[in-house]
């Protein structure tokens, strides 16, 4: 989660089993969602010598903190834990999530309603409200702004995608400067409360779809939850209303990168105003598509969000995200199972017997395609992209000896592994097909496929085409 200016609260804070033990002390949030929290004393009120077989965890802590009044932290643990030995003892613990405006007591909070945004979101939905004429012979300007309509997609399990735009106006006083904002958030509904962690875990699937589009890893940020069940009353007498509290909502989100991206329009594969008609069955792909391959795009996004800090660790986590992809979308083997059971059967009663355990084991996968099989069927779709049979083959043999190198070092291939710059123009390879797989299955058709692959200068850029 990027937190663009670090959050520092001071207040009190408990334990809700133990609310007159008020401790005293500093809440700070950092960029990348990181919950710190600093007290004077311990929550299980223990001084003098410490006991080892004290609880570490605090499952939940409630407090209240300047600006933001009532708060709630969830699975916190202590970092230090010091006893006072008749001194003034100071601990500071981590948490999991901060809730900011709440006291919620329940192991994990029910909602109905989730709001946040993404880096390159605005970017990526290309609408504006703002338009701005100027007439240089009169010299005058006008700018008006209507907020754009609300964008909606119904997905199944009973959840709705929005894309929803927020924007502050200029005051109507005088002034030397007149200022119009826009963004663009991303609004998820359910229509019966769910656990907050169901819709975490659609934003953050959501986040590697925009990512996908972007080409650039993308971090959450500005996150507010709601639920018809968790209100604040406003009004009086007869009047008295209520309505649903927005909570303010803090944790260590994925994908994260600790730099911003630089966005450019060029550099994306495709963006919301190309696919808005077919936007809605993308997205219900899309979540079904970790059903099936969710391994390889863990594997996928985490070598795009910088997780892997040397260059071999994220070639190899690339060719696993392409091996693992072809495993989990074919049945492909080398032959009929049937027959494979035959020939293994045969093979291990025409072995001595002190050695039947051992083939047996090595012949368990052997039905299994080799990667240079898999990978071969996975490029086949994209000739036009990696070039002629004898190009492919190359790129596929020099995948198959580096990755062979990189997992067993063994001497006799290791002049025929890629290193340096040849290593890096493999990883890009591997990216773009990828990226062209994904974009295929998420329900692009081959022709809408070819014309990203053929317009995106950043693909181009990947398969030293520019």
């Amino acid at each position: 989660m990027r937190v663009n200016e670090t959050i520092v609260r001071s207040g009190y804070f408990w334990t809700p089993d133990a609310p007159d033990n008020k401790l005293p002390g500093t809440l700070t949030i950092s960029d990348g969602g990181e919950i710190e929290l600093e007290v004077i004393g311990n929550f299980d009120g223990s001084a003098g010598i410490p006991n080892p077989m004290d609880e570490m965890d605090v499952k939940k802590i409630i407090g209240q903190i300047e600006k933001s009044g009532y708060v709630t932290i969830d699975d916190c643990l202590y970092r230090h834990k010091n006893f006072a030995f008749g001194g003034i003892a100071k601990s500071t613990l981590t948490g999991h999530r901060a809730l900011f405006g709440v006291h919620l007591l329940d192991p994990e909070p029910q909602i109905d309603t989730y709001r946040c945004s993404f880096e390159g979101l605005d970017e990526w939905v290309a609408i504006s409200g703002i338009k701005a004429q100027t007439d240089f012979e009169a010299k005058t300007a006008t700018i008006t702004f209507e907020p754009p309509p609300k964008i909606s997609y119904e997905l199944t399990d009973g959840y709705t995608f929005s894309v929803i735009f927020g924007w502050t106006a200029p005051f109507s006083g005088g002034s030397t400067e007149a200022k119009i904002t826009q963004r663009a958030y991303l609004e998820i509904h359910s229509t019966e409360l769910r656990p907050l962690g169901d819709f975490i875990y659609i934003s953050y699937r959501f986040a590697n779809f925009l990512a996908l589009a972007l080409d650039e890893s993308t971090s959450l940020k500005d996150v507010t939850i709601s639920s018809y069940a968790i209100v604040q009353d406003f009004g009086g007498g007869e009047d008295k209303k209520t309505k649903p509290i927005q909570i303010e909502t803090y944790y260590q989100s994925l994908p994260f990168s600790e730099s911003v991206p630089q966005l450019k329009r060029p550099n994306m594969l495709f963006a919301y105003p190309q696919v808005r008609e077919k936007l809605g069955s993308m997205l219900s792909s899309w979540m079904k598509m970790y059903e099936v391959i969710g391994p390889a795009l863990s594997l996928y996004f985490a070598s795009k969000a910088g997780e892997h800090k040397y260059l071999d660790g994220k070639f190899l986590a690339l060719a696993q995200a392409l091996e693992t992809y072809h495993r989990r979308t074919t049945d492909d083997v080398l032959m009929d199972d049937k027959k494979f059971k035959q020939l293994v059967k045969s093979l291990v009663e025409s072995c001595p017997e002190e050695q039947q355990d051992w083939l047996k084991g090595r012949l368990s996968f052997g039905n299994e395609l080799s990667l240079a099989k898999r990978l071969k069927k996975v490029f086949d779709p994209y000739k036009a992209q990696l070039g002629n049979s004898s190009k492919r083959s190359t790129l596929i043999r020099k995948i198959v000896d580096t990755r062979n190198y990189l997992t067993h070092y063994s001497k006799d291939i290791e002049t025929k592994s890629a290193k340096g710059r040849e290593l890096w123009d493999i990883c890009l390879k591997m990216e773009v097909i990828f990226q062209l797989c994904l974009l295929r299955d998420v329900g692009l058709t081959e022709a809408e496929v070819s014309s990203i692959a053929s317009q995106s200068y950043s693909i181009k850029q990947k398969l030293n085409e520019t």
